[in-house]
């Protein structure tokens, strides 16, 4: 299992009752950032994976590797993110006034 970074404006990005990227945050973050597809679906390796109540976007990195960026409940995450997708998160969470946690509430 990857471990997860999260762009979030919570204390703490699992929190529930306090403050959250919302959907206007996620959209107009689409219209400011082109590298950043927003996709139905996640497919890779001949396999493809739909998920309900999340919104999705792929960035393509300089090594032609896909980060998925997946919006829900009030937070952007990325699975086991390497260093030029952290710095990727790191310019996003700037742009929201955010920032970016790590599961185990580490911050980047």
């Amino acid at each position: 299992m990857a471990y997860d970074l999260h762009i979030t404006k919570r204390k703490f990005w699992f929190d529930e009752d306090e403050s959250k990227v919302s959907e206007a945050d996620w959209n107009e973050l689409l219209m400011k950032k082109p590298e950043l597809e927003a996709v139905d679906s996640i497919k890779e390796n001949g396999m493809e994976l739909t998920l309900r109540n999340t919104k999705i976007a792929k960035w393509i990195t300089s090594t032609r590797k896909n980060v998925w960026f997946k919006f829900s409940d009030g937070n952007i995450t990325v699975s086991g993110p390497d260093d030029e997708a952290i710095q990727k998160m790191k310019e996003i969470a700037a742009i929201l006034h955010a920032k970016v946690q790590g599961d185990d509430g580490e911050l980047y």
